[in-house]
Protein backbone atom coordinates (compact mmCIF):
# COMPACT_ATOMS: atom_id res chain seq x y z
CA UNK A 1 0.00 0.00 0.00
CA UNK A 2 1.24 3.47 -0.73
CA UNK A 3 1.00 6.52 1.52
CA UNK A 4 -2.17 7.81 -0.14
CA UNK A 5 -3.99 4.50 0.32
CA UNK A 6 -2.99 4.36 3.98
CA UNK A 7 -4.18 7.94 4.57
CA UNK A 8 -7.48 7.12 2.88
CA UNK A 9 -7.90 3.97 4.95
CA UNK A 10 -7.21 5.79 8.23
CA UNK A 11 -9.60 8.55 7.16
CA UNK A 12 -12.33 5.98 6.58
CA UNK A 13 -11.72 4.59 10.07
CA UNK A 14 -12.02 8.08 11.55
CA UNK A 15 -15.28 8.71 9.70
CA UNK A 16 -16.68 5.34 10.77
CA UNK A 17 -15.91 5.99 14.43
CA UNK A 18 -17.14 9.59 14.27
CA UNK A 19 -20.48 8.54 12.78
CA UNK A 20 -20.92 5.63 15.19
CA UNK A 21 -20.33 8.09 18.04
CA UNK A 22 -23.02 10.37 16.64
CA UNK A 23 -20.63 13.27 16.09
CA UNK A 24 -20.71 15.68 13.18
CA UNK A 25 -17.49 16.73 11.49
CA UNK A 26 -17.87 20.15 13.06
CA UNK A 27 -18.35 18.71 16.58
CA UNK A 28 -15.29 16.46 16.19
CA UNK A 29 -13.26 19.42 14.93
CA UNK A 30 -14.23 21.48 17.97
CA UNK A 31 -13.28 18.68 20.35
CA UNK A 32 -9.84 18.40 18.72
CA UNK A 33 -9.30 22.13 18.24
CA UNK A 34 -9.19 21.77 14.46
CA UNK A 35 -11.25 23.13 11.60
CA UNK A 36 -14.09 21.17 10.06
CA UNK A 37 -12.20 21.31 6.77
CA UNK A 38 -9.19 19.62 8.37
CA UNK A 39 -11.37 16.78 9.64
CA UNK A 40 -12.82 16.44 6.15
CA UNK A 41 -9.32 16.29 4.63
CA UNK A 42 -8.33 13.56 7.10
CA UNK A 43 -11.47 11.54 6.34
CA UNK A 44 -10.95 11.85 2.58
CA UNK A 45 -7.29 10.85 2.87
CA UNK A 46 -6.15 14.15 1.36
CA UNK A 47 -3.98 15.08 4.36
CA UNK A 48 -1.83 12.78 6.48
CA UNK A 49 -2.91 12.84 10.09
CA UNK A 50 -0.39 13.70 12.78
CA UNK A 51 0.41 11.02 15.35
CA UNK A 52 -0.66 13.32 18.18
CA UNK A 53 -4.07 13.88 16.55
CA UNK A 54 -4.50 10.15 16.03
CA UNK A 55 -3.70 9.62 19.70
CA UNK A 56 -6.31 12.23 20.69
CA UNK A 57 -8.86 10.44 18.51
CA UNK A 58 -8.06 7.11 20.16
CA UNK A 59 -8.70 8.66 23.59
CA UNK A 60 -11.87 10.34 22.37
CA UNK A 61 -13.31 7.17 20.81
CA UNK A 62 -11.93 4.97 23.61
CA UNK A 63 -10.04 2.69 21.23
CA UNK A 64 -6.45 1.58 20.89
CA UNK A 65 -4.41 3.58 18.34
CA UNK A 66 -3.60 0.41 16.45
CA UNK A 67 -7.31 -0.12 15.79
CA UNK A 68 -6.99 2.55 13.09
CA UNK A 69 -4.44 0.31 11.33
CA UNK A 70 -5.51 -3.29 12.01
CA UNK A 71 -7.68 -3.82 8.92
CA UNK A 72 -5.12 -1.99 6.81
CA UNK A 73 -2.37 -4.35 7.99
CA UNK A 74 -4.57 -7.42 7.49
CA UNK A 75 -5.54 -6.31 3.97
CA UNK A 76 -1.88 -5.71 3.11
CA UNK A 77 -0.91 -9.17 4.42
CA UNK A 78 -3.65 -10.78 2.30
CA UNK A 79 -2.36 -8.94 -0.77
CA UNK A 80 1.17 -10.11 -0.05
CA UNK A 81 0.01 -13.72 0.17
CA UNK A 82 -1.90 -13.38 -3.11
CA UNK A 83 1.10 -11.82 -4.84
CA UNK A 84 3.34 -14.60 -3.52
CA UNK A 85 0.99 -17.30 -4.82
CA UNK A 86 0.71 -15.50 -8.14
CA UNK A 87 4.49 -15.19 -8.50
CA UNK A 88 4.94 -18.80 -7.47
CA UNK A 89 2.49 -20.05 -10.07
CA UNK A 90 3.91 -17.99 -12.97
CA UNK A 91 5.97 -19.98 -15.44
CA UNK A 92 9.17 -18.41 -16.74
CA UNK A 93 11.97 -19.39 -19.08
CA UNK A 94 14.51 -18.80 -16.36
CA UNK A 95 15.27 -20.40 -13.05
CA UNK A 96 16.49 -18.05 -10.36
CA UNK A 97 19.47 -19.41 -8.53
CA UNK A 98 20.86 -17.97 -5.34
CA UNK A 99 24.62 -17.91 -5.54
CA UNK A 100 26.41 -19.70 -2.77
CA UNK A 101 27.45 -17.35 0.06
CA UNK A 102 31.08 -18.48 -0.38
CA UNK A 103 31.09 -17.04 -3.88
CA UNK A 104 32.33 -13.49 -4.56
CA UNK A 105 28.83 -12.25 -5.47
CA UNK A 106 27.37 -12.81 -2.01
CA UNK A 107 23.60 -12.70 -1.78
CA UNK A 108 23.07 -11.75 -5.40
CA UNK A 109 20.92 -13.75 -7.76
CA UNK A 110 21.48 -14.64 -11.36
CA UNK A 111 19.31 -16.19 -13.99
CA UNK A 112 20.15 -19.46 -15.64
CA UNK A 113 18.67 -20.53 -18.98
Amino acid sequence: MDEREISLFIGQQIMKRRKSSGLSGKALAELLGLSQQQISRYEQGVTNIRASTLLQLSFLFNVDVKSFFIDCIENNNKLRKLNYKEKKSCETDYDIITIDMKNRNRGKTRRKK
